[in-house]
């Protein structure tokens, strides 16, 4: 098959800052407003409140009891053709990448009904010299979410080892080997109650941040 035309994208590259900060670009279609989001120093604490406190800080939510509703995100539809043309780039899902060493920018589209910001990375679990596979990974990039998650399938694949346990967070360079990341794993639910994102891999606000990305969304005009 042919890639057709992609309308709608947005674009993550990186540049030089006298503050050392990266720049990730987003352009969406017309129907979107120009949106900036300037990263800077920012100033981290413990999640529990302090190095010494386990008492957890008013308001904190624990990555495995955060909420988010994307269940228009299934195993199915990252598989899907579709996907694999759009997003992929013409790579299906969790198929093997061509590099780790990628220079940016990096793009993606805004898709499907509800809009989202989709974009194919290439990701490799860290401990270099253990034959991990580098994979194309689909991420959904939500600055709504304080946190990244890898599904359990991404987890499974990037793992590569068959019925062995799983962690609750697992170490991941993305695009390059200057990008590691701890990822949670997305959560599972129960079988009467599965999660609302347990299929979607999601770039949160802890990837800008502590890679020092901004992310501008533009409005191209004609």
């Amino acid at each position: 098959y042919t890639t057709p035309p992609l309308p709608q994208r947005h674009i993550f590259s990186r540049q030089v800052r006298s503050t050392a900060a990266q720049q990730m670009k987003t352009a969406t279609p017309e129907t979107h407003k120009p949106t900036s989001f300037t990263s800077s120093e920012t100033v981290t604490t413990s999640p529990t409140g302090s190095d010494d406190s386990l008492v957890d800080p008013p308001g904190y939510i624990a990555p495995d009891q955060q909420d988010m509703m994307l269940t228009d995100i299934t195993s199915a539809m990252l598989h899907s053709n579709e996907c694999s043309i759009t997003i992929g780039r013409g790579k299906e899902y969790l198929s093997p990448a061509d590099s780790i060493q990628l220079p940016w920018p990096a793009t993606g589209i805004i898709f499907g009904y509800n809009k989202r910001l989709m974009i194919s990375l290439p990701c490799r679990r860290t401990r270099p010299g253990r034959g991990y596979g580098v994979l194309n990974v689909f991420f959904l990039v939500d600055t709504g979410s304080p946190c990244s998650y890898l599904s359990r399938e991404a987890m499974e694949a990037l793992i590569n080892k068959p019925d062995c346990n799983l962690p609750e967070q697992l170490q991941v360079v993305i695009q390059n080997e200057s990008f590691p990341m701890h990822f949670y794993m997305s959560p599972l639910g129960t079988q009467e109650h599965p999660g609302k994102f347990h299929d979607v891999n999601v770039l949160g606000m802890d990837f800008l941040i502590h890679n020092k990305l901004s992310m501008m969304v533009d409005t191209p005009i004609s």
